[in-house]
């Protein structure tokens, strides 16, 4: 018999088949699954591959696709803080991105001084505003990889509990995380509210009456 596929033998073959058309009927829930576990990093890639029956490649592409999201949730997040820099400094936009990308530059190195001397000429006696404002933005906003690492270190407990995680589970957890209340948090204002309360600006009951469970009380 010979193999479809150069340089493979007609087992390996088919099992490329097969995880090429276990991947195919994946939903968008399923995938978005694979991609959190992934990102997650509760198990190896090969060992979560080979739980799905899909090939590591396939694994990886979920992941990537769901971190190139975070990154772009993180771009537009900085979008709309730098529009209102400019609106407030009465400078055009790409200006401001220029001064973020000037920050982004070896202070040891020519060019971060030419594109110093530039952004001086440009904006005049605004520049330093410009630049404390850019400063400050970036100080207040999570970086795309602080989101993903602090996303990654909250699931990996709660898939640790678990050696098959299937859609039923990850919707619990996905409706657990978004509605329970912030114990403690580095920012006050979140403390004793859930992210569905941040977010919405309404308050809910408690995520087990959700649920239809009862709460027990102590007299």
């Amino acid at each position: 018999m010979v193999s479809p596929i150069i340089g493979t033998s007609a087992a390996n073959a088919q099992a490329f088949c097969r995880r090429t058309s276990a991947a195919a009927r994946l939903g968008a829930a399923e995938r978005t699954g694979l991609a959190v576990q992934a990102l997650a990093g509760s198990e190896p890639i090969a060992r979560l591959a080979d739980r799905h029956d899909v090939s590591r490649k396939f694994v990886y592409q979920q992941k990537a696709k769901a971190t190139e999201t975070l990154e772009q949730a993180f771009a537009g997040i900085l979008d709309e803080r730098f529009a209102e820099v400019a609106e407030r400094l009465k400078v055009p936009l790409p200006r401001v991105h220029a001064v973020c990308e000037w920050l982004g530059t070896d202070p040891n190195t020519p060019a971060h001084w030419q594109q110093h001397g530039r952004l001086c000429r440009v904006l005049g006696s605004k520049f330093h505003q410009a630049e404390q404002a850019v400063r400050d933005i970036l100080a207040e906003t999570p970086r795309a990889s602080s989101i993903i690492e602090n996303l990654n270190s909250r699931l990996r407990n709660y898939f640790f509990l678990r050696r098959h995680i299937g859609d039923a589970y990850l919707d619990l957890l996905r409706f657990f995380l978004n509605h329970r209340r912030f114990l403690r948090s580095e920012c006050p204002q979140r403390v004793g509210k859930s992210p569905a309360e941040l977010l919405t600006g309404q308050p809910h009951r408690h995520w087990l009456e959700f649920l239809g469970h009862q709460r027990f009380h102590r007299n």
